[in-house]
């Protein structure tokens, strides 16, 4: 299961950003929702309307935050800090207080909603909502102001909030700010509270310096409370007769306030905000060492002036910030308990009329959250919000809606991409854009303050355009996911046991659960596309099935031996989702596959149908003949695939290696596949593929979470895949045999005996490291190395592509072999730093050379292999994925005809007893992924663009400059299935030559898109 987070199993479809935002699911930076609307993208550039963008494209609203001239302007841009309370929930009540003393018809200090509907039988009226921070305070005067002072607080409370995440707080205010005397959650009615603390003369508080100022705080998460009906109570808190005493040595001064009059010495206080630190910024620095942005951008950096009284923040390890100034990870204004959320809104935009129902939000963002142990979890996320009113002041009243997502990554200039389509009223008249930053990483154990002064953010461009049917959006969690038999095990004798479940990736169980329980149907939001239109029916989930003919007479579900299908959505009630469902006994066996779209139809008054399609690019649909003719997120496999052994007719059999693609969809598939194609292996045959749907949700999908160490016994030998991700690869968790989490169902199919493991990933070593005892524990006793807290690329000459050398004779590799691991332009990975552990088994297999090619220069370790005499398992890896590893320039010493990898691989199978036969088979399957490239990088004049067509179709490829502007369009014309390339000489489309620079080409076809960096040096 992956490593556990907080609140990630039941995600609103939709967050109130600045209001009640659901906990959201955190995404590399990136991954994206899926729409509908891939396909429409050629319509889309076509007919464009560009609402914000830069100056000279016609938009409303300028997205660069500067002038015409390039000065630093906001624009009409407004900002603020969304942590700085505007409403109070605290008042006088009699509700729920008879329990406290008083009795019947009690008055006590309540915080909480007496509004709020009842959310079943046994709720009561009223509760709290999500986002609350409120307080009432008390100020006391001190008989001696030079005297210090013992201060006793007790009070009458009932506690009713959410175990763990929603707290009633007591604080007092000293010199150095508030300090948290103590904390009450869960269900604790009429709690006595009863504390005393100590102040120092330099500790009172007011404009004579000599008040005692007290505070009860009530604090809410953005999840599971009254108002989502996940906790029902009776209110944050009600607390009563309180009593503070302040004692100097003499007579008491005493305060005694029971609220039956009114407030007494209590009065509803507006907590501070941890403060705005929002400010544009020009000739930034940054990390990235394949772009830079010297123009104005939107900052967070606590330079100790922006927000008087707080900071400035400096930085611990990432110093290339103005003066070395960071984004304040320590509450600012608000203290240390608190955490930055500050929102940056457009001005309010008109619509135009017409026919525009689809809508895209694109921004630059400077990137900088590795999530590492000691990282705040600094997120940036997007919002948007529209009215169909006539007015535009109505716009106020609408909330803010998103992805029910936070972002992070790099240290990178990245672009992103999101269609909003759905998240936009039919109709729209006016609307908005708001980006945030939001230190949020604490919900899920990110709470350290070695901070960064990224996030950066500029050029701003929302369109909209044209749009066909209704609007569709998933989440790849909210899609099926790869299975195993739900008996736990698989049981050749007795084959009508062996159904495989068709359910969500999503985990929907409670977190304080500690379980692994997937959702049983799939998700999809949709709504109608144009203003009074309705859908036409309830969505459809089509299916297909490749069926393995074994299990046909087993097949007893409503469905039978059918290989297609469709199921009619069911509408979750007050929501947008549609949820489909397959049978999940008797339907699926081991072996099958199935590939599934969904379908939904709009009209209004009945006239004009309008279809749409889910997801957009259909191209593969119904075609099993490769592993990646038809997308992987929209394919499901019930694993392991069983078939005759040719060799022993009547006996059954399963292919003896595993590849977990850990990755999901953000490259690598091809490079996987591929080598395995170019080594005569088959998947079904040779080999089985396990996807994880959303990998860096963390979300218990992985391996630990869908397989048993019985499932796992068929299996000799895994390769597995955890690209760059830098959390959520293999990970810890409570585990249990039969159920559990990734790195203990590995540890334990590694002590079965004669197991081979192939573990490969850019952070994988890292995230393992600091993932929990167990993954530690894994990482000396499987994998045979310590890691550096340091990236490797900054102690071998700062080397982004180092070469990489065999040892000679270590008995995996021939003498000879190199390769490149390749972290240059435009992947930017940095590479884990390891150390081999010098025990017996460990052994360095491959190491990186200097700039110039020596060997015996570094001690980290390129690939590593431990061999456990105990159990004769093995296990070798790689601090960098194996999508990674290129071919040196002379790697026709070895074999012009294929890539490196596939020697590299063919190698490493060999040591596991799997024998490959290199051949070139035409690069297939890697010729059925869409492909593009360039050389050479940088150029200086032409270089040569060259593109892999899996199929025959319409191409578009385009070169931007580094502000999203068109310079040249290639081509735009059908093009055959194959290898081709274009040449670029450094003109634009007026035949002038273009400055030096980075320059961004694009390509697209068949919905599938491709950008690469290349750079013009004169």
């Amino acid at each position: 299961m992956k490593r556990s987070t907080m609140f990630l199993c039941l995600i609103l479809s939709v967050a109130l950003v600045g209001s009640a935002l659901a906990t959201p699911t955190f995404y590399r930076s990136g991954t994206k929702e899926i729409t509908s609307e891939t396909a429409q993208a050629g319509k889309a550039a076509r007919d464009t309307v560009v609402l914000i963008g830069p100056w000279g494209s016609g938009a409303q609203i300028n997205g660069q935050f500067q002038d015409p001239t390039g000065l630093i302007a906001w624009n009409d841009w407004t900002h603020y800090d969304v942590t700085k309370p505007t409403v109070t929930h605290w008042h006088l009540s009699t509700m729920y207080a008879d329990n406290l003393p008083g009795g019947a018809g009690n008055t006590a200090a309540w915080c909480g909603d007496p509004d709020l509907p009842l959310c079943g039988e046994e709720d009561l009226i009223g509760g709290y909502g999500p986002d609350y921070n409120d307080m009432i305070e008390f100020f006391g005067t001190v008989g001696d102001k030079n005297l210090g002072a013992s201060v006793n607080f007790s009070a009458y409370a009932n506690i009713d909030s959410e175990t763990g995440y929603d707290y009633t707080y007591l604080k007092y205010q000293g010199s150095a700010g508030w300090v948290l005397l103590a904390a009450f959650d869960n269900y604790q009615p009429n709690l006595a509270i009863d504390q005393t603390f100590s102040l120092e003369p330099q500790d009172y508080q007011g404009p004579d310096s000599d008040q005692v100022h007290l505070a009860v705080y009530f604090v809410s998460d953005g999840a599971t409370d009254d108002e989502d009906c996940r906790w029902q109570g009776s209110g944050g808190v009600q607390i009563d007769d309180i009593t503070v005493t302040i004692n100097q040595g003499g007579a008491d001064i005493v305060s005694f306030t029971d609220f039956e009059s009114g407030w007494g010495d209590w009065a509803i206080g507006t907590p501070d905000g941890v403060g705005d630190f929002s400010k544009l910024r020009n000739y930034l620095t940054d990390i990235d060492p394949c772009n830079t942005n010297n123009s104005s951008q939107v900052t967070f950096i606590d330079d100790g002036v922006i927000v008087p009284g707080v900071g400035p923040s400096i930085c611990q390890d990432w110093c290339y910030g103005p003066g070395g100034y960071i984004v304040n990870t320590t509450g600012g204004a608000a203290g240390p308990d608190e955490h930055l959320h500050i929102a940056v809104e457009s001005p309010v935009i008109t619509w135009p009329e017409g026919a525009y129902e689809g809508a895209r939000l694109r921004f630059d963002v400077y990137r900088h959250e590795d999530l590492s142990v000691d990282s705040p979890g600094m997120f940036y996320l997007f919002a948007v919000r529209s009215t169909d009113s006539t007015d535009p002041a109505d716009l106020e009243a609408e909330d803010w809606v998103d992805r029910s997502g936070v972002y992070y990554g790099g240290p990178d200039y990245f672009r992103e991409l999101f269609t909003v389509s759905d998240l936009m009223v039919p109709g729209t008249t006016y609307a908005q854009v708001q980006l945030s930053v939001w230190e949020l990483g604490y919900i899920w154990g990110w709470d350290g303050n070695d901070g960064y002064p990224a996030p950066y953010l500029d050029n701003v461009r929302f369109i909209t355009y044209p749009k066909s049917g209704p609007s569709m959006s998933t989440d790849e969690l909210d899609l099926a996911n790869d299975n195993f038999p739900a008996i736990g095990e698989l049981d050749l004798e007795n084959l009508g046991l062996n159904s495989v479940r068709f359910d969500m990736a999503r985990n929907i169980a409670p977190s304080e659960d500690l379980r692994n329980d997937p959702g049983d149907s799939l998700i999809v939001q949709v709504t109608a596309g144009r203003a009074g239109a309705e859908l036409v029916g309830p969505p459809v989930m089509n299916w297909v099935m490749d069926p393995n003919p074994i299990f046909d007479a087993f097949r007893t579900s409503e469905f039978g031996t059918a290989t297609s299908g469709s199921v009619d959505g069911v509408l979750v009630e007050g929501t947008t989702d549609w949820s489909f469902d397959l049978p999940d006994e008797n339907f699926l066996f081991p072996g099958d596959v199935i590939q599934y779209n969904f379908v939904a139809t709009d009209a209004i008054d009945g006239m004009d149908e309008q279809s749409s399609i889910l997801p957009g690019d259909q191209s593969g649909y119904g075609d099993f003949s490769g592993p990646l003719t038809y997308w992987s997120t929209f394919t499901m496999r019930a694993l392991p695939t069983v078939y005759e052994d040719p060799l022993n007719p009547g006996v059954l059999t399963n292919p003896k290696t595993l590849f977990w693609n850990d990755f999901a969809n953000r490259g690598g598939e091809a490079e996987w596949h591929g080598a395995m194609a170019n080594l005569g292996l088959v998947m079904g045959e040779d080999y089985d593929t396990y996807y994880t749907n959303r990998p860096d949700a963390a979300d218990g999908n992985g391996l630990g979470g869908r397989a048993t160490r019985f499932h796992m016994s068929h299996y000799d030998n895994m390769l597995y895949s955890a690209g760059d991700l830098t959390v959520g690869t293999i990970s810890n968790g409570d585990y249990n045999a039969d159920a559990g989490n990734d790195v203990g169902l590995l540890r334990d199919w590694l002590l079965q005996g004669g197991k081979n493991l192939f573990m490969t990933g850019d952070n994988i070593v890292s995230d393992l490291y600091q993932s929990g005892s167990e993954t530690t524990n894994f990482l000396s006793d499987w994998v045979g190395v310590v890691a550096n807290a340091t990236a490797v690329r900054t102690l071998i000459n700062s080397q982004a592509t180092p070469v990489v050398a065999v040892t000679t004779g270590n008995g995996v590799f021939p003498d000879g072999y190199q390769w490149v691991a390749y972290g240059g332009c435009d992947i930017i990975n940095t590479f884990d730093a390891v150390t081999p552990l010098n025990i017996t088994g460990v052994t360095r297999l491959a190491e990186f050379t200097t700039p110039v090619g020596s060997t015996g220069a570094y001690p980290y370790s390129a690939c590593t292999m431990y061999e456990d005499g105990a159990s004769g398992s093995c296990v070798i890896s790689m601090p960098y994925d194996f999508m990674d590893v290129y071919s040196t320039p002379d790697a026709a010493k070895i074999n012009a005809q294929l890539p490196m990898r596939v020697h590299v691989l063919e190698a490493v199978l060999a040591r596991f007893g799997v024998e490959g036969d290199a051949e070139d088979v035409s690069g297939v399957p890697e010729a059925q992924a869409f492909a593009v490239k360039n050389y050479p990088n940088p150029f200086n004049p032409t270089t040569r663009i060259e593109y892999n067509m899996p199929k025959a179709g319409h191409l578009s490829l385009k070169v931007f400059n580094v502000r999203g502007e068109l310079v040249k369009t290639l081509v735009d014309a059908h093009q055959e299935a194959g290898i081709n390339h274009v040449m670029w000489d450094g003109s634009n489309d007026h035949g002038s030559k273009v400055s030096s620079g980075i320059y961004f080409y694009e390509a697209r076809t068949g919905g599938q898109v491709k950008v690469q960096k290349m750079a013009l040096v004169k």
